[in-house]
């Protein structure tokens, strides 16, 4: 996994699993969730963040700085 930081806050991450498997990130920042150029399906339960991975696909998830 790969993290970029900028003030404290993430700006974004890649994620490469080896287990298809859901991701969870806890989170107080929105994230946007990709792969392969295209959005992620998530599903958000107040600061916690799931999404479906696979293995051999990279996930970037995007923190927005406010």
């Amino acid at each position: 996994m790969d993290v970029e930081w900028q003030e404290g806050s993430l700006t974004q991450a890649l994620i490469r699993p080896d287990i298809n498997r859901d991701c969870i990130v806890i989170t107080n920042q929105k994230i946007i969730v990709s792969c392969d150029g295209k959005p992620v399906d998530v599903v958000q339960n107040g600061n916690m963040v799931t999404f479906a991975v696979e293995t051999g696909k990279e996930y970037l998830i995007s923190g927005e700085i406010d």
